[in-house]
């Protein structure tokens, strides 16, 4: 600004300038996805709802970011509001996860800045791990064990062998057998600290035989078994075994007398009844069947044995004159050894 004067009179001149500053509205940077990791871990049982994982990006311009998911991503996860930073979205679980039927899962994040229509977009990949939890239990392959032993089985001899499956992983896949408080032996308790007759490894589900069987005693036991994994909380299940014994004759016939007496008229005639002889077997079912013979003293067959029930009767002459007594030996049989 400067004076002039002008006959006298003053007059100011001013000189304005303009500076024009220019901004400009080019997109000028890409945006980028700036979360370190690409790997997303998810239990299988975070409920649907939860937050899971953080998505946050940049342009370089402080400009909002804007987030979406392809088909995948979207089935999985809700992508929510802008937090205040305006870089960052949280993403939710949309779906339950089952590790057993899907344990990875792929999808792509996109990123933009919808900056004056000249939107540029960047995106990522990122992959979904679904970590195992213990949520199965364990089940038998074979339902139900039903097994048949001789009751002279050797002792220490493979019954039977019991199998399971979890459909977990690592420790909650890892199943153990142990036997259980329910098994039982014709109503009485049995269980591996009490009886010495079975033993089940606890690794392989081998039964094997601890003790002598008598079927006279106990002809079958019903065991209940437990597969229990090492996962925690710990899963179980239950199954039973049934262990039949087979009987075999191992206890001869007894006769109830030693000496049975008898007299007869002589001249008798055949089939007159003398005497009936009586033996019991120990064993049981088709061992328990006996079978009478005479194996001395019958001169010229004049007696006759029923097998079956120990019935002596005239077979042929009687004569007094020629033998005034008889001396018989009988011999009894179980028919399983005939």
């Amino acid at each position: 600004m400067e004076a002039v004067n002008m006959k006298q009179r003053w007059y100011f001149r001013v000189v304005i300038f303009f500076l024009l500053l220019h901004q400009s509205t080019a997109n000028n940077f890409k945006p980028h996805f700036t979360t370190s990791s690409g790997v997303i871990t998810i239990k299988e049982d975070v409920k649907v709802g939860s937050m899971v994982f953080v998505l946050s990006a940049s342009d370089n311009e402080n400009d909002p970011m804007y987030f979406s998911l392809d088909s995948t991503g979207q089935s999985l996860f809700n992508v929510g509001s802008l937090n205040a930073d305006q870089k960052s979205v949280n993403l939710t679980l949309k779906t339950k996860l089952n590790r057993e039927l899907t344990s990875n899962y792929e999808f792509k994040a996109f990123v933009s800045d919808k900056q004056n229509d000249e939107t540029r977009r960047g995106e990522k990949t990122f992959f979904v791990t679904v970590i195992d939890v213990n949520d199965n239990k364990p089940v038998f392959i074979t339902q139900p064990y039903k097994v048949s032993v001789p009751e002279n089985k050797t002792l220490n001899a493979l019954l039977i062998t019991v199998s399971a499956r979890d459909a977990d992983e690592a420790a909650n896949a890892a199943v153990q057998y142990r036997f259980s408080n329910d098994s039982r032996s014709n109503i009485k308790l049995i269980t591996l600290w009490k009886t010495d007759k079975f033993t089940i490894h606890n690794l392989n589900g081998k039964i094997t035989l601890t003790g002598a069987l008598d079927y006279e005693t106990v002809p079958s036991y019903a065991l209940t078994v437990v597969a229990e994994d090492t996962g925690v909380p710990q899963q179980s299940t239950k199954a039973q075994v049934v262990i039949d014994v087979i009987d075999i004759s191992d206890m001869p016939p007894v006769f109830y007398r030693s000496i049975y007496i008898a007299t007869i008229k002589e001249n008798s005639p055949k089939g007159t009844s003398l005497v009936k002889v009586t033996a019991i077997d120990g064993d049981r079912g088709v061992n328990n069947a006996i079978r009478y013979e005479i194996t001395g003293g019958n001169s010229f067959g004049s007696f006759a044995i029923n097998p079956d029930t120990g019935l002596i009767t005239v077979n042929g002459s009687i004569d007094a004159e020629r033998i005034r007594s008889y001396t018989l030996t009988i011999r009894v049989n179980s028919k399983s050894q005939i």
